[in-house]
């Protein structure tokens, strides 16, 4: 009973608005590089 609160939540996911792949909500995507709108990495940095 004591530790009742310590569960931890849920990641939040989203779709990307680019390619629509999960991603984690407020991350940049992982498979395209976007952040919103924006091209924050080029696909040839990710891999």
């Amino acid at each position: 009973m004591r530790r009742a609160h310590d569960a931890l939540p849920g990641t939040q996911v989203q779709e990307c608005p680019n390619c629509g792949e999960m991603k984690r909500a407020h991350h940049i995507c992982g498979e395209c590089g976007h952040y919103g709108d924006r091209e924050i990495l080029e696909t040839s940095d990710i891999l």
